[in-house]
């Protein structure tokens, strides 16, 4: 409807900020998306969490990543949030948003295996 207004905000797309190098966006996706898999584990999929407040920490921990890395990275979480506004920039001629894509499948991929991995290995009590 507004071509134009999309093109200024690349259509959506999540996109370092302004002084956030593609190294730095890496490790803040890694870091933001370890802290998201760690809390489902701890409070989704543990036996040991009280029930019914698994939605709340799951929600509670994804706005603390927005607030916290949606200006340096825009908290993307997830390749699938990232990948359709960068198709729908490139196919209005903006390739910005897929130049940088794979920020947000590197990041989210190593941070999820590694919150997961931790608290299953780490905090979870073996089953003796």
């Amino acid at each position: 409807m507004y071509p134009e207004a999309g093109k200024a905000v690349h259509f959506g797309s999540t996109l370092p900020g302004q002084g956030v190098s593609d190294g730095a966006a890496v490790l803040i996706e890694l870091l933001l998306t370890f802290w998201l898999l760690f809390v489902i584990m701890g409070t989704a999929v543990d036996k040991r969490a009280p029930p019914g407040w698994a939605g709340f920490a799951i929600g509670f921990i994804v706005a603390c990543d927005i607030w916290v890395g949606g200006p340096l990275t825009g908290s993307s979480l997830n390749f699938a949030r990232s990948l359709g506004p960068a198709i729908a920039a490139a196919i209005a001629g903006d390739f910005t948003p897929l130049s940088k894509l794979w920020i947000y499948v590197i990041g989210p991929i190593i941070g999820g295996i590694l919150g997961a991995v931790v608290y299953e290995y780490i905090f979870k009590p073996s089953k003796q």
